[in-house]
């Protein structure tokens, strides 16, 4: 008796397909670091006391802030995966925060897709409460870790710098283009607060 089957060609390539598009998923959509074997590294970053430039050994990233106060985003979490861009890969996160009826899956569903949120009710045409989609840059590596720790539905307080724009350029000075968003919240992220579950 075998335990597995013959496999034909077009079952085996299914199957093949099916493992890659799955850990496709996971690897966008999971909020995970994989044990460390992906994400940011800390280790390998020279980040100025301002902020306002990050460098690693193969790029380095101009980062110009929107004001010198600090925003502070607080709510449920209707969505939290990671930012994952070789690029922009000080961006490690999109954390979309929710207050009021956005954060009531009753009266707004809400989801998030390729670095963009959508909402909608069928119950109320103007939603009360806040809603705000973060695309994190953390201070530090505990700031990194407790980002990976947040899960949907927490009940979070996000504090940090809002950001106007990242400019990224290779080891050579050449500039490879910037992120501007578009309706969401670039964060320079100071704290992270898991208040509730």
């Amino acid at each position: 008796m075998k335990l597995f089957p013959r496999l034909s060609l077009a079952q085996l390539l299914l199957v093949v397909l099916t493992l890659i598009l799955a850990g496709g998923i996971v690897y966008f959509r999971a909020n995970t670091s994989f044990l460390g074997l992906v994400g940011l590294d800390f280790d390998t970053l020279t980040i100025s006391d301002a902020y306002d430039r990050i460098a690693a050994d193969d790029l380095y990233w101009r980062i110009t802030f929107e004001s010198g106060r600090t925003s502070t985003f607080s709510g449920i979490v209707r969505h939290v995966s990671p930012f994952r861009s070789s690029r922009l890969r000080i961006l490690t996160h999109d954390v979309l925060v929710t207050s009021g009826d956005y954060a009531n899956p009753n009266v707004v569903s809400a989801s998030v897709f390729n670095h963009h949120f959508r909402w909608r009710s069928s119950s109320t045409a103007h939603p009360s409460g806040r809603i705000n989609l973060l695309h994190t840059i953390p201070a530090n590596e505990e700031i990194y870790q407790r980002l990976l720790n947040i899960r949907s539905w927490d009940e979070v307080v996000i504090t940090g710098r809002e950001v106007l724009v990242i400019r990224a350029y290779d080891q050579h000075g050449s500039y490879l283009g910037d992120w501007r968003d578009t309706g969401c919240n670039t964060l320079l992220v100071k704290s992270v607060s898991i208040v509730g579950k």
